[in-house]
């Protein structure tokens, strides 16, 4: 089990055992490879009790270790394309399956690089039904008429899934918050969900 650090219990579950290591800077983080679908799964609602409907983000850094082809999950919430979302990594690039189509698009040419720790920011904003996806404090995607993809009640898996193969790479710092948060948002206040 992976302990939420905040008060609100998010713990998460390791499935297939991703190795817990020891990091540059004492800081510890996960571990994954996929020659087997490792991965956190995160079955609380992280999403309730927020002050904007049903808004969260997601912050983590991950640092891929090989680049390969195939569908490396990163994140994903729910299991049904129709009702949430999916970022993946191919390659070097960056995909996003959301709302009800089954259609990825290419959010990111050259995301990522062997070895080189990237900060990620997913940001599911209901407000205004929409996703906004931040690499490196730059943002890279707006994804609009989002309603189907912020619904609540969902797991949420990091680091693989139930469906796809786990990235091969380190994941650390993970924070989960109930509320929407970036450089767009700087007046939105809410919980904090450390892991």
């Amino acid at each position: 089990v992976i302990t939420d650090s905040g008060v609100f219990s998010n713990h998460g579950t390791l499935i297939n055992n991703p190795d817990r290591i020891q990091i540059s800077g004492g800081d510890w983080a996960l571990r994954f490879t996929n020659t087997a679908r490792q991965y956190v799964e995160i079955t609380n609602d992280i999403i309730s009790g927020n002050i904007e409907s049903n808004s969260y983000s997601v912050s983590l850094y991950y640092t891929p270790i090989t680049l390969s082809n195939g569908t490396h999950v990163i994140m994903q919430y729910n299991n049904d394309y129709g009702k949430g979302f999916l970022l993946n990594q191919i390659a070097n690039k960056l995909y996003i399956y959301a709302t009800n189509s089954y259609s990825s698009a290419i959010i990111a040419n050259n995301a990522f690089a062997i070895g080189t720790t990237c900060h990620i920011v997913f940001i599911a904003d209901s407000l205004n039904k929409r996703m906004i996806l931040y690499i490196n404090e730059i943002k890279v995607a707006t994804i609009n008429n989002c309603f189907w993809s912020l619904q609540k009640g969902g797991k949420l898996f990091i680091g693989g899934s139930t469906q796809f193969d786990s990235v091969n790479g380190i994941i650390n710092n993970v924070k989960l918050y109930n509320f929407v948060t970036g450089k767009e948002y700087p007046h939105y206040t809410g919980r904090l969900y450390l892991y």
